[in-house]
């Protein structure tokens, strides 16, 4: 709790503020939807959570180039991380 508010009233806030701005403007609801159903189906595979990542990362890119959107790749790790955060408090 200290931390975050260290962080926000820091110098540091004054840097990162337009980089999490950017990311949250380029991350749309519908791209969060679709991180999450597609780790929420990766999770009942056999494969290894460096593989499940690799997969969800690479369905992601493609799905969202084939409807015409783009996202930097740290923001679809982000969705990826997101969409795991959410499938394990749901478990």
């Amino acid at each position: 709790m200290w931390t975050t508010i260290t962080l926000l009233m820091s110098g540091v806030w004054k840097l990162l503020k337009p980089v999490f701005i950017m990311i949250a403007k380029e991350i749309k609801e519908e791209s969060i939807e679709l991180a999450l159903e597609i780790v929420e189906e990766l999770s009942k595979s056999d494969l290894s959570s460096e593989q499940k990542r690799l997969q969800a990362f690479n369905t992601i890119k493609i799905e969202l180039q084939d409807s015409g959107k783009e996202l930097a790749d740290a923001s679809i790790n982000l969705l990826v991380e997101l969409a795991v955060s959410k499938l394990r408090r749901n478990l």
